[in-house]
This record gives structure tokens, sequence and C-alpha cells, in this order.
């Protein structure tokens, strides 16, 4: 049994088919005349190769391109949905808790822990709250949000490492280039 290549008028491969006579002479297929059929010594890897007359199978640059920047896009998606919470309300006190270590970036420790109880819970309530059950001082639960949103707030940093993976991709001239280029060291911290 013969392996052959079915080639559109375009170049793009039609199918692949094992047969004993050239494809246009099986009567149990039908046959487009603008169709060409090569005699092959291998099935090609239709993911990543294309078929030219003559030379044979060679790397497809545009779909090895395309499959790894969907690997990338899939990882990076799949990364950055592990930092998310589930639940309306967890957001809604992570994006407020945010907004209080934003609020008080670059205030000295002293000069937080000196706030009185009103502007604690005027500025930051969720911070407040929190010190005044636990003991702790302001500046020290402030930097423990900070500390928390640094940690698990890598998305910024995942979303960077796609980007810089993917524009490599795109650039690099050979399969093995792109390949490497698509290998991400995805650890943030």
């Amino acid at each position: 049994m013969k392996q052959w290549v079915i080639l559109l008028s375009t170049g793009d491969v039609q199918a692949q088919v094992y047969s004993d006579v050239h494809p246009s002479m099986n009567a149990t297929r039908s046959w487009n005349a603008t169709w060409t059929a090569y005699e092959v010594p291998r099935f090609g890897d239709l993911a990543r190769e294309k078929y030219v007359p003559v030379t044979g199978w060679v790397p497809d640059m545009a779909l090895v391109k395309a499959r790894l920047l969907a690997q990338i896009d899939d990882e990076r998606e799949t990364r950055q949905m592990t930092l998310l919470t589930t639940g309306g309300a967890k957001k809604y006190i992570y994006s407020r808790k945010s907004v209080e270590v934003d609020r008080s970036a670059g205030i000295v420790a002293t000069v937080l822990d000196a706030l009185s109880l009103t502007d604690r819970k005027a500025k930051y309530p969720y911070a407040a709250a929190e010190a005044a059950l636990t003991g702790e001082k302001l500046s020290a639960v402030l930097k423990r949000f900070a500390d928390g949103i640094t940690s698990s707030g890598s998305a910024e940093l995942i979303e960077a490492k796609a980007q810089i993976a993917k524009r490599a991709v795109k650039a690099a001239a050979s399969e093995t280039d792109a390949v490497k280029a698509a290998t991400v060291i995805w650890k943030t911290s």
C-alpha cells in the first residue's frame, strides 16, 4: 500500500491516503481535476508541516507559530484563572483592600500607626477592622495585605511573560527557534 498526499490547487493538503493506485484512479473516491497527488514516503504532521512538491514535507511556520501561540494563551489563561477568587464578595473585598494598600503607599509606618480610630476607619476600613481584632499595628496589617497582593497578584507577571514569549515566537525564523521561544518559565516567585 502506497502513501499519497492530495493537494488542492492552492497547495493546501486536501487529504493523505493509502492507495495501491494513483488516487485519481481510485473508483471509491471522488476526484477533482484541480487536485494533484504525490506519492510520499510518510504522512505529514498537518499540525506543523506542509507538502512542497519536489522538496517534500517542510515545517509550515504559520502552523507552528499558531499552535505555539495558542499553547501560550491557554497556559496563561489557566495560570491567571488560578489567581482569581470565586465569589463576588471576595473579589470586591480584595479590590477594596488593594485600594487601601495603594492609599497607604509612601506613608511611614509610624504615621499610619498614629492615626486616630476615626481616620483609620475612614481611610483603611478593612485594615483597621483587622488591626482592632488582632491587636496588630495598622501598618503591619497593610503590609500583610500588600504582601498578599504581590504574591497572588502575579497576573501581571504572567501576562508579561506570555507577551514576551508570543513576540519571540512571532519573530522566530525556524521551528526550533519558535519552540524554544515558546518555552516560558512561568514561576512567578
